[in-house]
């Protein structure tokens, strides 16, 4: 087992600050998800369509996002 170098008061403050964080990122990256849904469900539908998604077809269903 490691030996900690600090106090377990720091290591409060640690954890809290990481749950900040990580919390904090969460959050957006629900985001990310929310404001890119259609692509998302457009792509899972044809991964389940065809199994997989590589080249153009990844290209064209990226870029028909970006233009709308």
């Amino acid at each position: 087992m490691r030996r900690k170098d600090y106090s377990e008061q720091t290591a409060q403050v640690i954890d809290k600050e990481i749950k900040t964080i990580l919390n904090s990122q969460y959050e957006v990256a629900k985001g990310i998800l929310a404001k890119h849904k259609k692509v998302l469900e457009k792509g899972a539908a044809l991964v389940l369509k065809e199994e997989n998604i590589e080249g153009a077809r990844l290209e064209k269903l990226l870029s028909a996002e970006k233009k709308a």
